[in-house]
């Protein structure tokens, strides 16, 4: 009898291999033929892939334009001939050209789940973007097996959808134990970026880009050293804004103060070296990065938005504050400073909510899933 397949699919390979491998090296484990398509950019060449026996290269475009077609016939052409028992979707435009590809082998009995992880349309959304992506998440959910979610609200929109089950997960998994480093590598670590031992450090990970709005935390940084001489903040990420907040920092005369790092793969040792993680995007699906400071132990400071009031009790194990009330902000920043207690209450009660986003907790909840389809 011939083994039986899986597909996973992303719009790029990074983000496969970052949220996934543990899910692919089980199938593998199990014995299926785990096959993996997503777009292949330079950075990934070579990027190897644990866990995948074949890897489809697939011409994904991030936007909704013409030069995804060639995308959509390639993936139906994929999963015709593979004849899949499961598909598992992921990233919204990866998401839709595959269940729309896999219409037909859906009927034969192949089950496709998409896991969403953020709608782009939520209670602080654009208008537009719930007159466009609402009514393709709506009627894309009519050819989806199994839809799962990783935040309340996002589970309740879904309840309008047509999906046959509709499952709320604890986000992707973290590997918790990863981000345990002992207090006495602080020092080294701050070394290491070149901070010092009395510094006060923010750090945020997240590409720069408009959504992530790094400028108001370099702005709200410009105030705090009024009263916070000694505070750093660090920025983590890829820049995706072409030097624009580079140029913030200069503008303001903050090149002592806020520190690019660029992409790293060393965020545990950044964790340690930090006193309060910061973030302060308008969306999130359900916050990998503020689970990794709760799994480092370190004190949130967080805008009031889906993906993060899921994760953050305000005033047990972190702070949410309005996205637009820079003085609320820094009055959290500032009561953390000045309250070293409150600073290691709050970052205990953080480490112990992060166990159950953990990747044990929530590959258990993904493989009861999977067992009931296949």
């Amino acid at each position: 009898m011939a083994q039986k397949k899986v597909l996973f699919v992303a719009t790029t390979l990074s983000h496969i291999v970052r949220f996934h491998t543990p899910y692919l090296q089980y199938f593998k484990d199990k014995g299926y033929v785990v096959h993996v398509a997503a777009s292949v950019p330079d950075e990934d060449r070579g990027v190897a892939v644990v866990g995948c026996d074949k890897l489809w290269e697939v011409p994904f475009s991030r936007s909704f334009g013409i030069e995804n077609v060639a995308a959509f016939r390639a993936l139906k052409t994929i999963i015709q001939r593979e004849a899949y028992a499961m598909i598992h979707c992921h990233t919204p435009i990866g998401a839709a050209l595959t269940r729309l590809a896999a219409i037909s082998a859906r009927k034969k009995g192949t089950a496709v789940l998409y896991t969403c992880h953020g709608f782009y349309f939520h209670k602080d959304g654009s208008v537009g973007g719930w007159l466009l992506f609402y009514p393709i998440e709506r009627m894309l959910s009519a050819v989806t097996d199994c839809l799962l979610t990783m935040n309340r609200e996002d589970y309740v929109i879904s309840q309008r959808f047509h999906a046959k089950r509709i499952e709320k997960i604890n986000g992707i998994g973290v590997d918790i134990e990863k981000f345990e480093r002992p207090a006495e590598d602080k020092q080294k670590n701050r070394q290491t970026l070149g901070l010092s031992a009395d510094d006060f450090v923010l750090c945020y990970v997240a590409d720069l880009k408009t959504v992530k709005r790094q400028e108001f935390l370099i702005h709200a940084v410009y105030q705090l050293k009024r009263t916070i001489p000694n505070v750093k903040l660090l920025l983590v990420g890829r820049d995706l804004a072409n030097g624009t907040h580079q140029k913030l920092v200069e503008t303001y005369l903050m090149n002592d103060y806020v520190l690019f790092t660029g992409e790293r793969h060393d965020i545990p040792e950044i964790l340690n070296a930090t006193d309060v993680y910061v973030t302060v995007s308008t969306r999130e699906g359900l916050a990998t990065n503020v689970i990794e400071a709760f799994s480092a132990g370190k004190p949130v400071v967080a805008t009031d938005t889906r993906g993060h009031y899921d994760l953050i009790t305000h005033g047990v194990n972190g702070f949410l504050f309005d996205r637009s009330d820079e003085d609320a902000f820094l009055q959290c920043v500032q009561n953390l400073y000045e309250d070293n207690e409150l600073r290691e209450t709050i970052g205990e009660h953080a480490k112990a909510c992060a166990t159950a986003y953990s990747i044990g907790a929530v590959k258990a909840q993904m493989v009861a899933i999977y067992d009931s389809l296949l």
